[in-house]
């Protein structure tokens, strides 16, 4: 996938040497495959089932024996979302960039998952090792400034799931 981009992974759950469950996760895992669109093929049946691949991270799970004409809908359906997730990210992305002020963006565990040019141009950290994760390195090297931080964050945000640091 990294040599040859796709749009699209269609997967079975039982595969010999790497299984479905674990392409997912270094998909998952690497930035630049992570949005991909994946559709898991299983024997395996039942709510559990279904349940355990759409928890994994897979957009869709499809049970054997199926329809051709069920994952052709299904493959349809998830290209289209994957379109309007690329076109939503583009117009994010636009939008952030337009800002002249340094911005960035973290995740529920406190690391920063998105930034912006002026974000760069000001600190000097780009994308390329996104997420960063606390204590981020532009920060001085200061524990005591870091904690301060954390709790003026967290008082500034008491009552709301704004802000959710270590």
């Amino acid at each position: 996938i990294r040599w040859a981009p796709t749009d699209l992974v269609v997967s079975d759950v039982m595969m010999p040497g790497l299984d479905g469950f674990e392409l997912l996760a270094a998909l998952r895992g690497d930035p630049a495959t992570a949005p991909l669109p994946v559709i898991l093929l299983s024997a395996r049946a039942g709510q559990e089932a279904i349940s355990e691949g759409l928890s994994a991270g897979a957009d869709d799970y499809l049970v054997k024996p199926f329809a051709s004409a069920d994952l052709m809908a299904r493959v349809r359906a998830n290209l289209a979302l994957a379109r309007l997730r690329t076109s939503e990210g583009a117009w994010r992305t636009a939008l952030l960039n337009a800002l002249s002020d340094g911005l960035f963006v973290t995740d529920a565990d406190g690391a920063v998952i998105e930034i912006n040019d002026a974000f760069t141009d000001i600190l000097g950290y780009g994308r390329d090792a996104l997420p960063y994760h606390p204590p981020f390195p532009w920060w001085l090297d200061e524990p005591a400034a870091h904690a301060e931080a954390f709790e003026f964050l967290d008082a500034s945000n008491a009552g709301s799931n704004r802000w959710r640091l270590p």
